[in-house]
């Protein structure tokens, strides 16, 4: 992800949050979102995303936004292993 250093971290974690779809998107089946058993599968993950993306949102600290990036990985991950 790149592009978002120097802006405020809610428009970062915008970013991140697209960036984070375009992932998923290279993945995934088409139609797959659809069906609730996926959203079930990926659910653990989205979520360590999310509370590891609101937890940099309000720190700030770059350890922490390198854990958002290990947490996207995480969801690739899952999305790939739903798609395999």
């Amino acid at each position: 992800m790149t592009g978002s250093i120097g802006k405020p971290r809610s428009e970062r974690a915008t970013a991140a949050c697209r960036w984070l779809t375009e992932r998923i998107a290279a993945v995934a089946k088409p139609g797959s979102g659809r069906r609730p058993e996926v959203w079930a599968a990926v659910e653990a993950a989205s979520s360590g995303f999310l509370t590891t993306l609101a937890r940099w949102e309000r720190t700030g600290e770059e350890a922490d936004f390198a854990a958002v990036r290990d947490r996207a990985d995480d969801v690739v991950r899952a999305w790939r292993q739903v798609a395999a």
